[in-house]
């Protein structure tokens, strides 16, 4: 039985083999669990084993650990004016989304990344076509779109995403905490808050259908 009345997990390591991350939220007693799929600083990521994924499906389901959430690598840049740069982001959101279904977790989670020197309208704009493009396949997962500070001209940022309105995207406040929302063509898509200091508040979106 989880430790906690209430759905709470951590981000757990992967090291030895990704079913082992299970084992780990086990002995914390989580209900919950977040965790990265491969290396969070590089962009080539090994195959999941099939036999591995199995594990992790079962050993979440025999212990009723849910939600499970996969954080995307800290490289991706979905905002970044480099062509480069911004197609290895979707390449890598992509592949995250399709590794979460293979190890049956519910839902992905990144940020949009950082508009450098170019203008935030634009990179916004920019922002909402990638994330139209990665949910265009179909699959069972959610993908959820992480708030920041706002250092560094970072897109969904608290200094700059209040009450600013774009073709494609809402930006409002919701208690302390900006929210970025995209809101053409994207079903798929839910808000998370960083206002815990060492974690995520979730909330779906329950806007207007899009």
């Amino acid at each position: 039985m989880p430790a906690f009345a209430h759905r709470l997990g951590v981000h757990v390591s992967i090291a030895g083999g990704i079913e082992k991350a299970v084992e780990r939220a086990i002995e914390l007693g989580c209900s919950a669990m977040q965790i990265f799929s491969r290396n969070p600083r590089g962009w080539r990521a090994s195959p999941i084993l099939s036999s591995r994924a199995r594990l992790f499906r079962e050993g979440v389901r025999q212990n009723d650990i849910d939600p499970v959430v996969v954080h995307t690598p800290y490289l991706l840049n979905l905002a970044s004016g480099d062509a480069e740069l911004h197609r290895k982001s979707i390449q890598g959101l992509s592949e995250d989304l399709k590794r979460a279904e293979q190890l049956g977790a519910g839902y992905v989670v990144t940020h949009l990344g950082s508009a450098g020197d170019r203008g935030l309208s634009s990179s916004r704009k920019q922002v909402v076509k990638a994330l139209q493009k990665v949910l265009e396949k179909d699959s069972p997962v959610i993908l959820a779109l992480e708030n920041s500070a706002g250092g560094g001209r970072t897109l969904w940022g608290v200094p700059w995403m209040r009450s600013r309105k774009s073709s494609g995207v809402r930006g409002e406040t919701r208690g302390s905490a900006s929210v970025l929302i995209p809101v053409t063509g994207m079903r798929r898509a839910m808000i998370s808050d960083r206002r815990l200091r060492h974690g995520h508040w979730w909330r779906k979106w329950t806007g207007p259908s899009v």
